[in-house]
């Protein structure tokens, strides 16, 4: 799918979106954290249990999550992640490391994700979920008080909307 493509597709996913403002915000919180974390095969399963944690929407947090780490994202997001882990845990892992182990994700399915992971070692699963979770943190707050904006505006339109076919 084409970049603007995917940001026109969730966009008028978004648009469809029902329920409250606060709930839709955290989701898409929510969804918008995992989405740069390095765990792509649990982020349906992470956003699923931290959305029914926090209250969040489910919906609103997979279209986030998706939106964020895609095909198109994942490599800058997954050398972000390593950068910033190996600032707090230095010479432990080497970018070719991350490289090979992305391309092992491309050719393998939902199972074989978790041997690729397996194979990279915790030193290196580590160094990605330290890098990860910096970036999640900042992230998360961000897509908060962006989404809590949007789905507001919506609410709102939608108000006036109805408002005026009364009048």
């Amino acid at each position: 799918m084409k970049p603007l493509r995917l940001v026109r597709y969730s966009y008028l996913h978004a648009l469809r979106l029902r329920g409250p403002v606060e709930s839709l915000a955290r989701g898409a919180a929510i969804g918008a954290a995992v989405g740069v974390t390095p765990t792509i095969p649990l982020h349906t399963l992470a956003i699923a249990l931290l959305a029914w944690l926090f209250r969040g929407n489910l919906v609103a947090g997979i279209l986030a999550s998706y939106l964020l780490c895609n095909p198109i994202t994942i490599v800058p997001l997954y050398h972000l992640a390593w950068v910033l882990g190996s600032l707090v845990l230095p010479g432990e892992l080497t970018w070719d490391q991350v490289q090979s182990f992305l391309l092992q994700l491309e050719s393998r399915g939902f199972l074989d994700s978790f041997a690729a992971l397996s194979e990279l070692g915790w030193r290196t699963l580590r160094i990605m979920l330290v890098g990860g979770l910096m970036q999640a943190l900042p992230v998360g707050v961000i897509s908060y008080f962006l989404a809590r904006r949007f789905f507001h505006g919506l609410e709102e339109r939608g108000r006036a909307r109805r408002r005026k076919m009364r009048h």
